[in-house]
């Protein structure tokens, strides 16, 4: 684990990390209570709610740089999976090209529990990622959302912020030496279209 940078309210994660990026000497995590700009992909608005996870991770180690830009997206959907999973909650799944949700097997029906935003700066790689822990709030999506404890009240009082990030190091470090096909592999299990197409 590295770094970790906690504020009370921050405009944004993501904007922090892109300041201020290049003044950090180690691998940190910019962490936010609440957000007044966030944001997703392609600058969707992102709801922020208290007591949900806010946070930007900046990685500045060598040994897991340089990285594919291309393969990102499954690693880190993969590596929060796992996560999620050493919190015993397993009804999770991906859906492209960036949300962590949950799909009912009888309905169909889907709810995000999460996102993640990736921007591959060359010498630093930011991975952004906001996680319904405790709240689930209504963004401006086609789905509805919900939260880790509606899932497992449990696994939300047991997230932690430093044992996610040693998990995203090491996964990303794994990467590094197994090949991008193990993730891409791990991903397409829990891919809801893929799981919808078998389904058909």
């Amino acid at each position: 684990m590295g770094k970790i940078l906690y504020f009370k309210t921050l405009n944004s994660t993501q904007l922090y990390a892109r300041e201020h990026y290049q003044s950090f000497l180690e691998d940190t995590l910019i962490q936010a209570d609440l957000q007044t700009n966030g944001f997703g992909r392609r600058g969707t608005p992102w709801k922020s709610i208290s007591e949900n996870f806010h946070g930007t991770f900046v990685f500045k180690d060598v040994t897991i740089l340089p990285i594919h830009s291309g393969d990102l997206a499954f690693v880190v959907a993969v590596s929060i999976g796992k996560y999620l999973e050493m919190l015993t909650v397993h009804n999770y799944a991906f859906k492209w090209p960036n949300d962590i949700v949950t799909q009912d097997d009888l309905t169909g029906d889907i709810k995000k529990l999460g996102g993640i935003l990736i921007e591959n700066m060359g010498d630093s790689l930011l991975i952004g990622i906001g996680l319904n822990i405790n709240n689930a709030p209504q963004n401006i999506e086609p789905y509805l959302s919900i939260s880790l404890y509606d899932l497992c009240p449990r696994a939300a009082a047991a997230f932690c912020p430093s044992q996610l990030f040693d998990r995203l190091k090491a996964d990303l470090k794994h990467y590094q030496s197994v090949g991008f096909s193990y993730y891409k592999e791990n991903w397409s299990q829990k891919c809801v279209q893929l799981k919808t197409e078998k389904s058909i």
